[in-house]
């Protein structure tokens, strides 16, 4: 072989070199958005869940979102399923709570859907959420409530959640 095609035979090896680090170079950029992507939807569902709980210890916030919720903090409210009424202040406290229970699944199911999390990860949320659901009413009153307010994977997951706990439930 000459000098020439041996040339020629390095100029096409380096165009494919050149291909191929380019291409890694858009995966590792692709992986890097899809990081950063889960880190901000995590980072915006601890900021809810501490909002939630920030509130639910806050007495001042707690009055006010039970006078504009309910106007009478002693009033109470009779639920389906509850043994016995709850007050307007016990079910703004629950709700909170439920919110901040809430953005911490549903974070769970968003990174397992991203592949930032094993599939044994979320069935374990999953299967503590069934079990709670199911042996705490006012769970399930506001996870129905909730329904239309959750992305649309993550709620269907919650229909799931709350048919399979009707299920345990009636067992």
């Amino acid at each position: 072989m000459n000098s020439a095609k041996i040339s020629d035979w390095m100029q096409v090896a380096g165009i494919f070199a050149l291909v191929a680090s380019l291409v890694f170079v858009g995966m590792q950029m692709q992986l890097d958005r899809e990081i950063a992507r889960v880190m901000i939807y995590q980072s915006r569902a601890s900021t809810l869940a501490e909002i939630s709980m920030a509130a639910a210890s806050s007495p001042e916030a707690m009055s006010a979102a039970v006078k504009s919720s309910f106007g009478d903090p002693s009033k109470e409210i009779h639920l389906d399923d509850w043994p016995a009424p709850i007050t307007a202040q016990d079910m703004v406290l629950g709700t909170y709570q439920v919110n901040a229970f809430m953005a911490i699944a549903d974070n769970s199911f968003y990174q397992y859907q991203e592949g930032f999390l094993p599939a044994e990860h979320w069935a374990s949320v999953k299967s503590t959420l069934v079990s709670i659901v199911s042996t705490v009413p006012f769970l399930q009153f506001r996870l129905e409530a909730m329904l239309d307010q959750q992305r649309p994977a993550f709620r269907d997951e919650l229909i799931d959640i709350l048919r399979d706990a009707k299920a345990k439930r009636s067992e």
